[in-house]
């Protein structure tokens, strides 16, 4: 039986997301299928709660007199595919949850074999190189099936909300009765802490559970040291884990629901989850925004012919041989999350935004190509020189993907420097340190670039632990340019940006202030608003000059009145693709020079579009401004 439907986790969530309730368990009939679910105080029956992962409808000779309903559940096994076969666009509407079934693997030698021999094998070979290194590096390894150390939890926990709020994802830690869960069935014996080691420091920790020979789980998470990062220290311990499953002669390992990377590297198979039954009446809502997108394509030619269009490209994309390690967004331009609504009628309207924003997310994306500055440095210059043509100066940022090397990356922005040059426009370019490695020899050709062909060098800013190494570039770079040349980023969200401002002015450097994308983890709570004005405060009458990097015009006309009254030169900057208007008419109304953020190449539309999924209101003024001639 599944774990979903068992006596002991169903238990498990009545005591903590119901408890002193009346709560009993039930079986229900949706269509051809049976499922346990539990029953709260006699009449609301539970398919949805956090932590469930998916259902998995019951046998025949596990049902126990099930009862017709009516009802709805979201993620309901319907089938089993090869990890060979899996591709997202035979498969509409439906989720993965990938899992490794040992049942053709005698010997765990002949697991690894197999992974090794098949598209994206290579990464399997270099994952055993990286955890020699690892250890050489940190001193002996170490994995515990189930660790109760009093630091596996508390890090666990702080590592993942770190991770969670990094990606704009919900960070379902700060919910209470979540953590009551994962106590309480530590407590039953259920969780298993499973770690990996070195000399005795924690470096991960996947959270989950064995139930009949099935071993799956819900929290994985790892030290964000950069100095670990490249040993990939959580796919250490998923070694581990696979390794010590084969031996206890387990059915499968679980990775749950989700298409991450990291696990099509392992799975050897997958279950098709989607949705059986009535859908709620928001379900039924989202249809009806749907049957409107619908009408409205066929209305407008221009945007049917987009959503065509995109459709044929994705059925002639074929799914990635193998997965590849990401390298983490490295912008720190995009506007801040949108604050979750506090009344319940508010938060309905939130999520039918978020609805109609998913529905036509992909014709959003097509017409978002044309706020981009296009994949080469030449269609950025062709966007430079059309704001050139209005009066707005600008900066070029070459936005990376997974494929690129540091080499790569390098020689897009030394070719960017000298095309630049050669147009003649009011122009400075924008690297992203982290894409570069933190090379010291990369630094050194990016500086020997910007002096020969006279362009400034801005380092855009990322995540808090990235920070050091990317002061240590700037400080490279402004070794052989002067301050002029050579400009940073400093996040107001961040404590450590007040110190940073005293660093960036005692050594003549150019600031860009922005909100900041990444949290401090030392102050995650922090406003965004009055760290961007302290921040501002504290560079007023010192800066060389002063980038206010932001949308929000309110706040702009606080940070921009304080550098005027200061005497401190400044520049409003925006950033290319997100509705400026608004910006730029109180801009021109109140005579601030205006610089716009154009980014260029393939690694910039995954990242913007991930903002617009959290952001609904801008996928709408995106559509919008499509739409309108």
């Amino acid at each position: 039986m599944n774990f979903y439907a068992s006596r002991e986790y169903l238990s498990l969530v009545a005591d903590s997301y119901f408890k002193g309730r009346r709560t009993s368990v039930e079986d229900v009939r949706i269509g051809a299928h049976v499922l346990r679910v539990l029953v709260v105080d006699g009449r609301t029956r539970v398919t949805e709660v956090p932590f469930l992962d998916y259902h998995e409808p019951l046998r025949a000779d596990e049902a126990r007199s099930p009862v017709a309903w009516r009802g709805f559940a979201r993620w309901v096994t319907q089938g089993v595919v090869a990890q060979k076969d899996w591709r997202p666009e035979d498969h509409p509407g439906v989720e993965a949850a990938p899992y490794v079934d040992w049942t053709g693997f005698p010997r765990f030698v002949d697991y690894l074999t197999h992974l090794k021999t098949r598209p994206g094998g290579s990464l399997v070979k270099e994952q055993e190189r990286r955890r020699r290194r690892l250890a050489d590096a940190f001193g002996e390894l170490s994995f515990t099936v189930d660790d109760r150390g009093p630091d596996v939890f508390d890090l666990a926990r702080r590592w993942k909300s770190a991770q969670l709020r990094d990606t704009g994802a919900n960070d379902w830690f700060s919910e209470p009765r979540n953590v009551d869960y994962l106590l309480l069935a530590r407590e039953r014996g259920i969780l298993l802490s499973s770690t990996l080691r070195a000399a005795g420091r924690l470096l991960s920790v996947w959270m989950g559970f064995i139930h009949e020979g099935t071993w799956s789980g819900w929290v994985f998470a790892h030290e964000p040291d950069p100095a670990l990062r490249k040993f990939s220290v959580g796919a250490q311990l998923v070694r581990s884990m696979l390794e010590e499953s084969h031996g206890r002669g387990h059915r499968e390992f679980d990775f749950s629901i989700g298409g991450e990377d990291y696990k099509w590297t392992y799975a050897t198979h997958a279950r098709l989850l989607g949705p059986i039954g009535t859908p709620p009446l928001g379900e039924r809502a989202m249809t009806m925004v749907r049957q409107q997108a619908k009408r409205a394509l066929s209305v407008n030619p221009r945007l049917l012919e987009a959503a065509k269009d995109l459709r044929r490209k994705r059925k002639m994309s074929t799914n990635p041989t193998g997965p590849r390690e990401k390298k983490p967004a490295t912008a720190d331009t995009s506007p801040p999350d949108e604050p979750l609504p506090s009344s319940p009628l508010e938060r309905l309207k939130a999520r039918a935004s978020a609805g109609a924003s998913a529905v036509l997310m992909p014709v959003v994306r097509r017409a978002g190509r044309a706020y981009v500055g296009g994949d080469t440095v030449e269609e950025g210059l062709m966007v430079a020189r059309r704001l050139a043509e209005e009066g707005l100066p600008n900066t070029l940022g070459f936005w990376d993907t997974a494929e690129h090397t540091s080499r790569q990356v390098a020689d897009v922005c030394v070719d960017a420097f000298r095309k630049l040059h050669e147009s003649g426009l009011d122009t400075y370019q924008s690297i992203k340190p982290p894409a570069l490695g933190f090379d010291p020899a990369l630094a050194e050709e990016i500086a020997a670039a910007a002096e020969r062909w006279n362009v400034r060098v801005h380092c855009d800013s990322h995540g808090p632990e990235q920070a050091d190494a990317s002061h240590a570039m700037e400080r490279a770079l402004a070794d052989r340019l002067t301050g002029e040349r050579v400009s940073t980023t400093l996040p107001g969200r961040w404590l450590r940006s007040l110190p940073d401002a005293d660093w960036a002015v005692s050594h003549g450097l150019r600031v860009r202030v922005v909100k900041g994308q990444w949290p401090d983890p030392a102050a995650p709570d922090r406003d965004l608003r009055a760290g961007f004005l302290e921040v501002v405060d504290r560079l007023a009458g010192r800066a060389r000059e002063v980038g206010v990097a932001s949308h929000d015009v309110p706040m702009v006309e606080q940070a921009i009145a304080r550098l005027r009254a200061s005497g401190t030169p400044f520049e409003l900057e925006l950033l290319y693709g997100m509705p400026m208007e608004t910006a730029l008419a109180w801009a021109r109304e109140n005579a601030v020079p205006v610089r716009v953020y154009v980014p260029f190449g393939r690694g910039f539309l995954p990242s913007a579009f991930g903002v617009l999924r959290r952001n609904p209101r801008l996928a709408w003024l995106v559509l919008k401004d499509f739409v309108t001639p």
